[in-house]
């Protein structure tokens, strides 16, 4: 992605949903910002989710995710062959400063996380979502560190 991508949540009661589907690395570079989700909702609010699913995200400290409302989701979870008995396929996902074990596994470092905006208002989750992605074995947190002034999100859940 070298270009912004504005997204525009619906202005009537129905909650918009964004899904990126990405088969191996979402990958935000200048000149783009990153994604904006945007637009004025009725008094009835109820928001938008953005579904972003890749095997990997490489996202530049240029690069932000903003969204303002908080009625707004934000889900990031990996694309992982299915695992097996033998666990040879495990589906991993390493947050903060941890090793990515070669770029085989699914990885959002400290700076990318600390680029998530939702001004403290959105729900933020990592990791597995029921009956949309395949289902995290191990997620790895090491060095997790957000920036004093970040306001990644109201609540952050890791599953």
């Amino acid at each position: 992605m070298s270009v912004p991508l504005i997204l525009q949540r619906s202005s009537d009661l129905q909650h918009s949903e964004f899904t990126f589907y990405i088969g191996n690395i979402l990958q935000c570079i200048a000149p783009s910002t990153g994604i904006l989700l945007t637009g004025s909702q009725s008094s009835k609010a109820v928001g938008a989710t953005i579904n972003i699913e890749s095997s990997n995200i490489v996202w530049s400290e240029a690069c932000f995710m903003k969204t303002d409302s908080q009625f707004d989701i934000i889900w990031m979870h990996p694309i992982c062959s299915a695992s097996n008995s033998d666990n040879t396929n495990l589906c991993v996902m390493y947050l903060g400063g941890g090793n990515n074990n070669n770029n085989t596994s699914y990885l959002l470092t400290n700076q990318e996380l600390n680029n998530l905006n939702t001004s403290s208002l959105a729900t933020l989750y990592l990791g597995d979502r029921d009956g949309h992605s395949t289902k995290m074995n191990i997620i790895y947190m090491n060095c997790l560190q957000f920036n004093s002034n970040a306001s990644i999100a109201k609540n952050l859940n890791i599953l």
